[in-house]
């Protein structure tokens, strides 16, 4: 009964079911926060998916006693939900609840204590940092939401959070699965990976933190700091109950001696600082605070003074905005020490890195197995705040490293055989993850840091990205999944040899090449793209950006033309792309350049291949899970296959969303289905629609549709769809179709 107003190959009908329906609810993968009790790594199901609608429509629909302004607030997002349960709090007593309140900056210590003392009647103390001006205490939620009227009134509160709890995750499922591991079987690859072998240096003298479980006193390590952050635990207490710590800081400094040197470190030289922030319960955000601003501070005062700080942890979503990321940059600023954290087990899917690697100030390391190969887990970028996620990757798979004996890692491997045995208390293990590649580059920055002392953060940076080697799967060398590619310490200590004069007088703009995926659908007119380009500085500088104004069919704009660096540190660029309704069909070439009184310090490569469309489709997101369920948006980004797709057949897709679409806003650029709309476009896809058709864009779809359009209906989950609306559209439509639970389950 359809009619057709142009044919379409059915090819091209095919791909788009099979890739669109293919993608388990809507392409939804959840690797947040445990917000809604899921695991941090978990997919998310057809029922935890109902649970989670369930569960927001609840919030909405509560009667709560705890009501906020949601943009005025200072109560961050996550506590607002915690505490929007204050119902439930009433009917017994709830437990103590941790946060942090961030002061504004010029808010003495004695000062936040003095506000809080006038506010609170009843809480306990765990710190008053120096590094961010903030405290972290313990508190009963319904005194807080007590005093949240008293709160906001104090004008010097700037945001009070939840302190999170942190995973330091492994992947246990990629052991070696043999016993009695014999050394002979498996040799240290990933040195030769990233060029560490035969070097001069070692990274002797550094000092390189580990913030993580604790660090077993290993034969192979040289210890020289401890100290035990964990609340409730002796100060003393330094050991490794877990056996993450201990593999990390194998990874980074041990010297391989109790296997005769076979499973060294990438420094051996390095002095290992044992930062405990965490057990079997994860990391506590307050706590890793505090050990940032002691393993930061110089020992001079008090601190440990540490070089680099490697942070094999993560947990939360995309965002930048949190009280570690403010600590982290803090640390940089004041002290010049270079961090380094793992990317993420939670791929592969866009948007799946955490805290603290989503850090501006952070170097973000994802994983390679031994054939320099993505591993599957690795996460990928952006972050919602920049495109530079990862910075880098390095091996993550079956790395052998320092075991801490009788924890919990070891226990588990020892019942499998999965471990390598040598004389005394002194063995090894498999482990994967990119809780092992951030290690991995944290010995490569020591070495470079021996070498180059007064090296500054940035400038380790970018001496990391230029010594970088793409990826041997082209398809895993895509910007947002192995970011520069695989380090390679050799290859960064000749470029930094080739610097003539001061070695940190350099930058980088960050990717080199544009446009990446998924933000390469820039190929039709009318076409618009932004880019969020990192800018790296090694010392203080100032940059002129120039790109040309006259390349046929372009809009070009950006949202600077000059960067002025005080010191060294790291900027964005916003440049707009936009192809114009008139554009000639062609590729365009042409270059962004970063210059200093004419001289070229870096350029963006950018290539448009503009053509022009066959067929127009719209898929229809207004009245479907994307634009009604804002926390779980950008997870549409999985149709981004199926539309690249599709526009290899010269098909214009039209698909807003949020990350995705430049300066989209769900309330303002998105529209009800009128005529003038539904006539622009070959074939309209309705997906699942949670909001019901009106009956002026019902009669508007059967006008579309009597007139030759054609309509491709996506419904995944009944429970949720608003069936009698959909089924009056398609009796209007007069298709002899109806919805009901049995067809559309």
């Amino acid at each position: 009964m359809r009619k057709s107003k142009t044919k379409f190959k059915p090819l091209i009908f095919l791909i788009i079911l099979i890739n669109l329906l293919s993608i388990p609810v809507f392409g939804l993968t959840y690797f947040g926060s445990n917000n809604y009790g899921l695991n941090s790594y978990e997919k998310i199901n057809t029922e935890q998916l109902n649970s989670l609608i369930t569960y927001k429509k609840d919030l909405s629909d509560l009667d709560s006693n705890f009501e906020l302004d949601g943009k005025n607030s200072i109560f961050d997002e996550k506590l607002k939900e915690y505490l929007s349960g204050t119902n439930s709090f009433e009917k017994k007593i709830p437990a103590d609840l941790k946060i942090i309140i961030l002061f504004k900056s010029k808010t003495t210590k004695q000062e936040r204590v003095a506000i809080v003392d006038s506010i609170f009647d009843e809480y306990e103390l765990l710190a008053n940092y120096e590094i961010i001006p903030g405290i972290f205490l313990k508190i009963n939620p319904n005194h807080l939401i007590s005093k949240k009227d008293s709160l906001e009134e104090v004008e010097s509160i700037k945001l009070i959070y939840k302190s999170q709890i942190y995973n330091s995750p492994y992947i246990s499922e990629e052991n070696l699965n043999l016993n009695s591991l014999s050394p002979d079987s498996y040799s240290n690859w990933w040195l030769s990976a990233i060029g560490a072998e035969d070097l001069q240096y070692d990274g002797t003298g550094i000092r390189v933190a580990v913030i993580d479980t604790g660090v077993y006193d290993h034969p192979d390590l040289n210890l020289v700091e401890n100290y035990n952050f964990v609340l409730n635990e002796s100060i003393q207490n330094y050991d490794d109950d877990v056996g993450h710590g201990t593999h990390v800081a194998g990874i980074i400094g041990g010297d391989g001696s109790s296997s005769s040197g076979k499973y060294r470190g990438v420094a051996p030289g390095a002095l290992i600082i044992n930062a405990r922030a965490g057990n079997e319960s994860g990391l506590e955000e307050g706590v890793i605070i505090n050990a940032i601003e002691w393993s930061s501070k110089p020992t001079d005062l008090g601190g440990a003074g540490a070089d680099i700080i490697s942070m094999s942890f993560g947990g939360g979503d995309a965002s930048i905005s949190d009280s570690i990321t403010q600590a982290i940059t803090a640390a940089k600023d004041n002290y010049s020490v270079i961090f380094v954290a793992s990317a993420g087990n939670s791929g592969p899917d866009y948007f799946t890195g955490s805290t603290p690697a989503t850090g501006i100030d952070v170097i973000s390391v994802g994983a390679t197995d031994i054939d320099n190969e993505l591993a599957s887990f690795s996460s990928w970028g952006p972050t919602f705040g920049y495109l530079s996620y990862p910075d880098v990757v390095a091996p993550g798979v079956n790395i052998i490293s320092t075991e801490a004996p009788r924890s919990s890692i070891s226990k588990g491997k020892r019942y499998k055989g999965d471990f390598f045995d040598f004389p005394g208390n002194a063995d090894y293990i498999p482990l994967s993850g990119t809780s092992m590649s951030a290690p991995v580059v944290s010995g490569a920055l020591a070495i470079l840091k021996q070498a180059y002392p007064f090296l500054t953060p940035e400038m380790a940076r970018i001496a990391l990205i230029e010594g970088t080697r793409k990826l041997v799967n082209n398809t895993d060398d895509d910007f947002l999944k192995s970011g520069a590619g695989l380090v390679n310490i050799s290859a960064s200590l000749a470029y930094l040899n080739k610097i003539v004069g001061d070695y940190n007088d350099t930058a980088k703009i960050f990717p080199n090449d544009l446009p990446v995926k998924p933000y390469d659908l820039l190929n039709f007119p009318g076409d618009r793209q932004k880019f969020n380009l990192t800018v790296i500085s090694g010392k203080s500088n100032s940059f002129d950006i120039e790109v040309p104004n006259n390349i046929q069919g372009l809009s070009i704009l950006l949202d600077k033309t000059n960067i002025l660096f005080k010191a060294s540190g790291i900027d964005f660029i916003e440049l707009d792309i936009q192809i114009s309704k008139e554009a000639i069909p062609g590729i365009r070439n042409f270059q962004l350049n970063l210059t200093n009184g004419g001289q070229l310090y870096d350029s963006v490569n950018i290539t448009i291949d503009i053509r022009l469309p066959e067929y127009k489709i719209l898929m229809e997101s207004y009245h479907g899970l994307n634009d009604w369920f804002s926390r779980l948006s950008y997870y549409q980004i999985g149709f981004y296959d199926a539309i690249s797709d599709i526009s290899k057949f010269n098909i214009s897709t039209d698909y807003q969303m949020t990350h995705w679409t430049p300066d989209y806003n769900r309330d303002f650029n998105n529209s009800i289905l009128t005529e003038e709309r539904l006539s622009q476009y070959d074939l309209v896809v309705l997906q699942m629609p949670i909001l019901p058709y009106s009956s002026l864009e019902m009669n508007n779809l059967k006008t579309y549709f009597d007139n030759g359009g054609n309509i491709l209906f996506l419904g995944t989950r009944y429970q949720d769809m608003v069936v009698d609306n959909v089924n009056d559209l398609f009796s209007k439509l007069d298709i002899g179709v109806e919805i009901n639970e049995e067809n559309i389950m």
